[in-house]
């Protein structure tokens, strides 16, 4: 598996170390068949699962959020999921 990662503030050496990649958000997106999302909620975080970060993933990608029910607008993650029969979701919050 071909792990990647997004992160803020990236710790030097964890990706040698645990053998990721360090891309940016928009390479992320547009290549994962999985997202998993592990995030606070704050200001920054919140409603960013939405429209335009949904429309950069693949139709037939797998988006998790064990995070915060914030984080998703449920609106345009439903948009999703109706206009792309191949795009799963699993979480175990709720906004």
């Amino acid at each position: 598996m071909d792990v990647v990662v997004d992160n803020l503030i990236p710790e030097a050496g964890a990706d040698e170390e645990f053998g990721f990649r360090y891309v940016d958000r928009e390479e992320l997106l547009r290549t994962s068949d999985f997202v998993s999302f592990h995030l606070p909620a704050v200001k920054e975080t919140k409603g960013m699962i939405n429209t335009e970060l949904l429309n950069l993933m693949k139709d037939d990608a797998v988006i998790i959020n064990t995070s915060r029910g914030g984080l998703m607008n449920e609106d345009d993650l439903l948009a999703k999921l109706d206009s792309c029969p191949n795009f799963w979701m699993g979480t175990d919050v709720f906004a």
